[in-house]
């Protein structure tokens, strides 16, 4: 199963759309202020919204937290209906009794790229 973003500025504009996103611009404090709002935040029902902080304290870098902090966001970051989907199909991969013809471990190289795509990239 591919994965439906090529990079996290996608996943970040779906996000937006799905109204799972709020962008904090005014700076805040990583110690203490972050920290604070996000723990409410994720205290929240269903884990409570992704947070993009614009402008942390003594940072160029913008900071996401809780991208993955409720079932929707994880079924939208992984492309599936269901989060057990992903699982199973990555479990099926591996056969502890090693039972596999060569034929069947060439069918197995699209679902192991698709789990090598899944590897954090650095990008310009």
């Amino acid at each position: 199963m591919p994965f439906p973003y090529d990079n996290l500025r996608q996943f970040l504009a779906d996000l937006e759309r799905e109204g799972e996103l709020v962008r904090i611009a005014a700076e805040a404090d990583p110690r203490l202020e972050i920290t604070e709002i996000a723990d409410r935040a994720m205290k929240s029902p269903a884990g409570g919204k992704a947070l993009l902080f614009e402008h942390p304290k003594n940072s160029a870098i913008p900071l996401l937290i809780n991208a993955f902090g409720s079932r929707k966001r994880m079924r939208m970051a992984l492309g599936a209906e269901r989060l057990a989907d992903i699982a199973e199909g990555y479990l099926a991969m591996f056969d502890p009794a090693g039972n596999r013809s060569f034929l069947d471990k060439i069918k197995l190289l699209p679902k192991l790229k698709n789990l090598s795509d899944a590897m954090p990239r650095e990008t310009a």
